[in-house]
């Protein structure tokens, strides 16, 4: 983490399996950050479930941090690769951002979200690798930044700007993306935006040239962009050019010998001055893919000590697949709970097998493995010796509870709960907005409820349920924003009542602890004041 650190060299170093970031660079300029691995900084992502890096990422760079250089780092796997970000001075004022730092041959793949963003600033991007993430970059409101030399394979969306201006892209490969070039601008921006009022938004005067397409089924998607220079592009494999409508002017397909033979000319390539650099890609070929993104309670796994992993965690049949991971060594099955017929009960590492659930539960599995071989580094830094029985184990618990879910909108002005602690007025008679059944508690909304009515960014949300649980003792956890309460066959067991007490940087998560057995009631009572909103409930078996 570096703040206000300026001409360092940071090189020949591995920075990876961090669940924040990797290297994070505040008001820093003037860096050199080279041959270094960076590789698996990530959090919030499961492959086939869920997928977002919640801002982890390989690099952060941060608040009028300027003229760094990047040099054949390896940044696989993170939340983003590298993550840019002007910060609030720009926002408020429109002036300075995170200018001038050059991205030079670096591998960038396998990103939940964005190989790389670079947002409201001018950079230079040339010669990297970015492979099977969301975006390959995201620029939204960059200018000026030439992306040049880069390899685009197997993304959703290869190039995706909104709101850029003067932007150069040329002799970049695009290979099997959703979307090779995606330009776009909103229609206004938000009065209140600083940035916006001190500086031109609109998308216009873009280059784009000497790319090579292939296996890109929509090559150029185009909305509300002034002034575009295209040509000299090759085109293969693919169902549309060029997707575009009326909001679109100025777009010349003609050559341009001036572009043409600047493009044409070599640029030198700058190389660190570093005393026997590492390769830092090597071995990466044998992680390479999003599938290898596996997120433990402790952060992402390592590739270091034995793991058991569940890879058909949607499966809603009774089979259930798993993998066993970890240094050379063999492991048994010591015990298992809810499941049977597994395919092999010993082996070595690494190994696959299937067990299949017991029919009728679908809730409560436990397997427990014991390994010993090759001495290794456990996930808590302890030094596990060679041929040392270790036992490791894979868990899972989901307790259904039936509940019925609706939500009211009002104006809180007329009736505030927070104050009253009621959640519906007393005198009024409120209809429901939304109404639904569900087994589980896990919702987040951006910008309020949306129905056919119309968009609610103040509501509430009330949900009563119950379920018959084994006996046992259990951990109740809830995440939520603005206000919540919790009760438990009709005692209130978690009050978080009061959103003053909270700044909502992040969604609060508080923890009660229950001894259950039998059928039990639930209520949820849950108060959203505006902007995001999120409501989670989890019960796990201790």
């Amino acid at each position: 983490m570096m703040t206000n650190c300026n001409y360092g060299k940071i090189y020949n170093n591995d920075f990876s399996f961090n669940s924040g970031l990797g290297i994070g660079m505040y008001r820093s300029s003037y860096n050199t950050i080279a041959y270094n691995k960076i590789n698996f900084n990530v959090r919030g992502y499961s492959h086939g479930v869920y997928n977002r890096g919640q801002d982890s990422a390989g690099i952060l760079v941060y608040e009028q941090s300027n003229t760094n250089y990047f040099y054949k780092n390896s940044v696989t796997h993170g939340g983003d690769g590298f993550f840019l970000w002007a910060g609030q001075t720009t926002m408020d004022s429109g002036k300075g951002g995170c200018n001038d730092n050059v991205l030079s041959k670096n591998d960038f793949s396998y990103a939940p979200t964005n190989g790389i963003e670079v947002t409201f600033s001018r950079n230079t991007i040339t010669g990297n690798r970015i492979y099977e993430c969301d975006h390959g970059i995201w620029g939204g409101y960059s200018y000026s930044t030439v992306i040049a030399g880069n390899q685009f394979r197997s993304n959703r969306i290869g190039i995706a700007i909104e709101h850029g201006q003067e932007n150069e892209i040329h002799h970049n490969i695009f290979i099997n993306n959703k979307e090779g070039i995606r330009l776009w601008a909103r229609k206004e921006q938000p009065a209140d935006w600083g940035y916006a009022k001190f500086r031109d938004t609109r998308s216009r005067n873009y280059i784009i040239s000497n790319n090579n397409f292939n296996s890109n089924p929509l090559i150029l998607n185009i909305t509300r962009t002034d002034t575009l220079n295209v040509f000299d592009n090759i085109f293969d494999e693919y169902e549309t050019i060029l997707k575009t409508d009326s909001t679109v002017i100025g777009l010349d397909t003609t050559w341009n010998d001036e572009i043409a033979e600047r493009f044409s000319t070599d640029t030198a390539e700058f190389v660190p001055a570093i005393t026997s650099p590492q390769d830092a890609f090597k071995g990466n070929a044998l992680l390479a893919g999003r599938k290898n993104i596996m997120i433990t309670e402790w952060g992402p796994y390592d590739f270091r000590y034995p793991i058991i992993w569940n890879t058909n965690p949607t499966d809603t049949t009774l089979l259930m697949k798993f993998k066993v991971l970890g240094p050379k060594g063999n492991w048994r099955i010591v015990s298992a709970k809810g499941v049977e017929k597994m395919d092999m009960m010993k082996g070595s590492l690494p190994a696959e097998f299937g067990a299949l659930k017991y029919p009728g539960n679908k809730i409560d599995i436990e397997l427990i493995l014991e390994y010993a071989g090759a001495g290794f580094t456990d996930q808590f830094g302890n030094q596990i010796p060679a041929n040392k029985p270790y036992r490791f184990s894979f868990k899972k618990f989901f307790q259904p509870i039936d509940f019925d879910v609706v939500w009211y909108s009002y104006d809180f002005k007329m009736h505030d709960p927070v104050k009253t602690g009621q959640i519906i007025p007393p005198t009024a008679r409120l209809r429901p907005i939304k109404a639904e059944k569900t087994t589980r508690l896990n919702y987040a909304w951006w910008g309020g409820i949306k129905t056919a009515e119309g968009d609610h960014p103040q509501f509430v949300t009330s949900a009563t349920g119950s379920a018959i649980f084994p006996k046992g003792n259990y951990e109740l956890g809830v995440t939520w924003d603005d206000a919540v309460r919790v009760y438990v066959d009709g005692k209130l067991v978690l009050d978080e009542w009061n959103p003053s007490l909270y700044k909502f940087d992040e969604s609060p998560h508080k923890t009660v602890k229950l001894a259950l057995e039998g059928n039990h009631s639930f209520t949820v009572e849950h108060i959203e004041l505006g902007g995001f909103a999120t409501l989670s409930l989890k019960i796990r078996k201790l």
